[in-house]
């Protein structure tokens, strides 16, 4: 910065609650020409928690003396210092990625995309005046007292919704863990199908399957939902649709709230490319169909190490961006038995995802029951995890998938004494 702007912005700070948001703005190491007197201040405001006055300012520091202090002038002058400051961060980091990385283009891009996204600065959803804040919270914990309803996007699982009554909320990142067949992408697509029904923007990344299989997946549950019977597998190979199918279809496109990508020719998809999409989206769910087939940022890596890197990558993006992020890994082969559900031990290179994870869901299909899939919650951040289980009604391949329910006689359904009665509905309202 120029030594003007730098002896202006410094004289016009009135209070420490100014001085920290020079602090917030990150501007600590932008005072080239007057940083004794920004050390100055500093210390003044950690000993007596006030600033100097600005006559001892002056004199101290031989500012000029056209040097004033107002409120209005602090505010204008911080905008322009932290764009003054933000623009020299960028070129310096451009210059520097093109001397470290401009042989390979594609490295370049990543490693610009992740070191920009660094300097963005912090959004009103990312800090708080805790203590002041305090008042308001009150009101709004007694808001929330007083809902019914779950807090947070739907999850389709009682346990969250109606027992707890926290469904995902912004800034988690949950895990959903089993071994290979054992369901992860349908389940991927059922959470995800629960929260559009309910109004949430989705973007679904299937690093492993074509748009053409998760799209023909979608349709299965989307009409299975809506009593129209079909198999998927008749969808992959060709299917002459009735004029139901073809009715929600039209109410279904009017919708524009999920977009799906598979892996491009160009490569894997990365923490970089994941950012671009929600910048692209800006989604209420991010849902990604196997943390394995991501693509770490150094290829060097280990696989614990990418491993670590992508979960806290993942989170970091959830928490940055306010949106919940949804994402199938592997257990080991030590959980080969697909009949018990895996422990936090038994997810694959697991210590770092786990940690990242703000609830981890591990899939089971109990012996004997072929159209059962068991959900154990593992972990819970915000309660108490799920050893017992939730029993699924699942079988996907005809569309099926939705909590196990017992009815007891007349309730919810009916029947009468001749065996007839009226079954329970479980069709998708389209908003």
């Amino acid at each position: 910065m120029k030594a003007s702007l730098e002896a202006r912005l410094l004289a016009s700070v009135r209070t420490a609650a100014d001085f920290r948001q020079i602090k917030e703005a990150g501007l600590d190491e932008a005072f080239e020409h007057y940083g004794p007197m920004h050390d100055y201040i500093q210390r003044m405001v950690e000993l007596h928690g006030k600033v100097p006055r600005l006559l001892d300012l002056k004199e101290t520091f031989n500012l000029p003396k056209t040097v004033t202090r107002s409120g209005d002038e602090f505010e204008f002058l911080l905008r322009e210092a932290t764009q003054i400051f933000l623009v020299r961060g960028i070129q310096g980091l451009l210059d520097k990625n093109v001397t470290e990385h401009g042989d390979d283009p594609d490295d370049l891009i990543d490693n610009l995309v992740r070191d920009l996204s660094g300097l963005k600065k912090m959004s009103s959803t990312q800090l708080s005046m805790t203590d002041r804040s305090m008042t308001a919270r009150m009101a709004r914990y007694e808001e929330k007292a007083h809902e019914p309803k779950s807090h947070g996007i739907r999850t389709g699982i009682r346990f969250f919704d109606e027992k707890v009554k926290l469904g995902w909320q912004p800034g988690e990142l949950i895990g959903v863990v089993g071994r290979t067949y054992v369901g992860k992408s349908w389940m991927l697509l059922f959470f995800g199908l629960m929260a559009w029904q309910f109004d949430k923007r989705i973007v679904f990344v299937s690093p492993e399957m074509s748009i053409e299989e998760t799209e023909a997946r979608f349709d299965g549950l989307l009409m299975a939902k809506h009593d129209i019977k079909v198999e998927v597998s008749q969808l992959y190979r060709g299917y002459v649709p009735t004029d139901e199918m073809k009715e929600l279809a039209a109410e279904v496109a009017s919708r524009k709230e999920w977009i799906t990508y598979a892996s491009a020719d160009e490569g894997r998809f990365g923490l970089a490319e994941l950012g671009r999409l929600i910048w692209e989206h800006k989604p209420d769910m991010l849902i990604v169909d196997g943390l394995p087939l991501l693509e770490s940022g150094n290829k060097r890596q280990q696989i614990w190490e990418s491993i670590k890197e992508l979960s806290y990558g993942l989170k970091n993006l959830a928490v940055r961006h306010n949106l919940v992020i949804l994402i199938s890994h592997q257990a080991t082969r030590r959980a080969h038995n697909v009949a018990r559900p895996p422990g936090l031990h038994e997810v694959a290179y697991g210590d770092a995802f786990v940690q990242a994870c703000d609830r981890v869901l591990a899939l089971s299909r109990p012996q004997h029951e072929e159209t059962t899939l068991r959900i154990t919650v593992q972990k819970f951040r915000r309660g108490r995890p799920q050893q017992g289980g939730v029993d699924f009604d699942f079988d996907p391949e005809k569309g099926v998938i939705h909590e196990h329910i017992p009815v007891d006689a007349g309730e919810p359904g009916s029947i009468d004494s001749t065996g007839e009665g009226e079954g329970v509905g479980d069709e998708v309202s389209l908003p």
